[in-house]
């Protein structure tokens, strides 16, 4: 079941808090949805949200040449580092251990949102999350969603729309 936010919005952990200032100060409209992961699958998740779930974005940390990478994909799929390392232009692609993503968003690197962070990252969004009216992404903590739209997100983000996902067989572009 999605729950009701705490009351007051003080009670938020901190990494929701700064990232709902930041969909705020960014001048999103979405809505901060409580999903206490404790209690609900992952289908009842699906099934309360009203969703597809290749609408529910799930985000990776990434290094390219030194420098940290934010990779937005739905969350039924997984970035490709190959794509991904041509889209950029960069020979090689490392994934990021978690308590270096944790260090460099401030956020449970389970949960990442796509801002909020100490410094604005550089982010490359699938295209595969385009074809959703609204898309539902990380609020900075496992517990806790933001909806947005793709377009919003590419604009929130200044990220850069790219395919990024390898498709595996039997899938379909």
């Amino acid at each position: 079941m999605v729950a009701d936010l705490p009351n007051p919005v003080e009670h938020l952990p901190n990494s929701v808090k700064r990232t709902l200032q930041a969909f705020r100060d960014l001048g999103c409209t979405g809505d901060l949805v409580h999903t206490p992961r404790n209690v609900v699958s992952v289908a009842a998740l699906i099934r309360q949200l009203d969703t597809d779930p290749t609408a529910i974005a799930h985000t990776q940390l990434f290094e390219a040449d030194g420098q940290p990478i934010l990779v937005i994909v739905s969350g039924t799929r997984a970035p490709d580092p190959t794509s991904l390392a041509s889209v950029l232009g960069v020979g090689r692609i490392n994934g990021v251990p978690d308590h270096v993503a944790a260090r460099w968003t401030k956020q449970d690197p389970l949960a990442m949102a796509p801002v909020g962070h100490p410094q604005n990252l550089p982010a490359v969004i699938d295209l595969d999350l385009s074809r959703h009216a609204i898309v539902w992404v990380p609020a900075g903590h496992p517990d806790y969603l933001f909806t947005t739209s793709y377009a919003e997100l590419l604009r929130i983000t200044a990220g850069m729309a790219a395919e990024v996902v390898a498709y595996r067989a039997g899938q379909q572009p």
